[in-house]
């Protein structure tokens, strides 16, 4: 999934381009780049990496959005629960911005990637 190696106070860049009914989410840790696309269907946010396909169920709370994956795509083929990827999010709006709190993991295999921290928007 080409996600970045370990590290603190990674320099972090967020871009979202529109495209239509969809958006490309464009992260920067450090030197490696992410690149996924994001749109709605059917009631979830379909989030693609590559050949991976996350449907997301969002929901709001007082503190602010929580992202939990409800399936998972390998191009079309959907992925059983017990081997797919699970993504879970939690973001809480601050003053100036958001806590982001991300975690990828694999059953059977754990936590693959974690990131957190602020997203401060440049105006």
């Amino acid at each position: 999934m080409r996600l970045p190696a370990a590290g603190r106070e990674v320099p972090t860049r967020l871009q979202v381009v529109v495209e239509g009914e969809r958006e490309i989410w464009i992260r920067d840790f450090g030197t490696l780049r992410l690149r996924t696309r994001q749109w709605h269907h059917r009631g979830l946010l379909i989030e693609q990496a590559g050949p991976i396909r996350f449907g997301l169920r969002v929901r709001a709370n007082a503190e602010g959005l929580r992202f939990d994956t409800e399936r998972c795509w390998l191009g079309w083929l959907p992925l059983p629960a017990r081997v797919a990827p699970r993504v879970t999010a939690n973001i809480t709006a601050r003053e100036t911005g958001w806590s982001v709190d991300v975690q990828i993991a694999v059953p059977g295999l754990g936590l693959l990637a974690r990131y957190t921290g602020e997203v401060t928007p440049e105006c």
